[in-house]
């Protein structure tokens, strides 16, 4: 494992650890600067194909990564925090969980901002 997806799995180890559940905004806020970067990389090369809202808190995506589809699910609860994540390619915390929590938090700020004539 790369120390880069060492640090991957200790964020999400350190966030599992604190008692109070995350917000999308706080997992992102503790994101290091590279993965920032490579976050947004993979979303501006559209890697992520698809983010679906399958329910109020579900959502499943897929993320297509050297010709093989990855499925990432995110579960939240009823006040927005991350209840459950996980990625098929069974790293930990990997980027693509961390560009799906990233994608989602944008959608629901977009949806949470009114709409200017």
């Amino acid at each position: 494992m790369s120390n880069f997806n060492k640090e991957l799995v200790q964020l999400h180890n350190i966030m599992k650890e604190q008692t109070a559940p995350h917000t999308l905004s706080e997992y992102i806020d503790k994101y290091p600067d590279r993965l920032v970067r490579d976050v947004k990389d993979l979303l501006a090369k559209e890697k992520l194909t698809s983010l679906i809202n399958g329910d109020t808190a579900c959502y499943d995506a897929t993320i297509l990564e050297d010709g093989t589809e990855l499925f990432v699910e995110v579960t939240l609860d009823d006040s927005g925090h991350v209840e459950d994540c996980y990625c098929t390619c069974n790293t930990g915390f990997c980027i693509h969980l961390a560009a799906v929590l990233w994608k989602i938090n944008e959608e629901l700020n977009r949806r949470a901002s009114p709409v200017l004539p």
